[in-house]
């Protein structure tokens, strides 16, 4: 279900055998959970249901949350979001309702050349891509996902949060936006969450747009 850039780069990892990959894939997330938490409460999470499913299944929700947490300094690792998952990357709505213009077109910029450059050495790859994910985005796995609603109705809601969160200055709200978002939300994907815990002691000042509203109401 990955964008052909994704697919491309764990293309080399698929010849080493699946035991191997998987070490790879495990060590990646246990790195991203202790650089977003440190060690001892890195620790403790491991005792949490949702990261140890997410580790056994070898998904990549933790490297999202570390990204989710990298991007708000380097707005360019919102491309692994929005290649990987796509959907969630409607957390750039904090850089829009910010006004942080430059930040939005270095992350829109850098998903822009990297699918410009593929699509033009593997079209092919994007058009199967695309009728893949159209052709299941009304589906909902009931039996395995922890809500069952479909993408598009959530879509709304995690956009509403996105842009509140960004009027307010409220970082920590971004990690739950992305996870309303995602197309299918496992219990492995709550590990999103994880990402709050180090984004609550970085709230931003309001965003203009809530500064001169206040500035109006007074």
């Amino acid at each position: 279900m990955y964008s052909p850039p994704v697919a491309l780069l764990i293309a080399p990892f698929t010849q080493l055998p699946f035991p191997i990959f998987y070490k790879l894939l495990l060590a990646a997330n246990l790195v991203a959970l202790a650089w977003m938490l440190g060690g001892v409460r890195a620790a403790l999470a491991l005792l949490l249901p949702p990261v140890q499913a997410e580790l056994q299944t070898g998904n990549i929700h933790l490297l999202l949350a570390a990204a989710i947490v990298v991007g708000f300094r380097f707005s360019a690792a919102w491309a692994w979001i929005a290649l990987t998952k796509v959907t969630p990357a409607v957390g750039l709505l904090w850089f829009a309702a910010r006004r942080e213009w430059k930040s939005l077109l270095v992350a829109a910029g850098s998903t822009a050349a990297i699918v410009v450059v593929t699509w033009a050495l593997f079209p092919q790859l994007w058009v199967d891509w695309i009728e893949r994910l159209l052709a299941s985005a009304t589906i909902v796995i009931a039996n395995y996902t922890v809500v069952q609603v479909p993408v598009f109705v959530r879509l709304p809601v995690a956009a509403g949060i996105a842009v509140i969160a960004g009027w307010r200055g409220d970082r920590w709200l971004i990690p739950v936006a992305v996870l309303i978002a995602l197309p299918a939300i496992w219990v492995g994907a709550l590990t999103i969450l994880l990402a709050v815990l180090p984004l609550l002691g970085q709230r931003e000042p309001p965003s203009a747009h809530t500064s001169q509203s206040l500035a109006r109401a007074g």
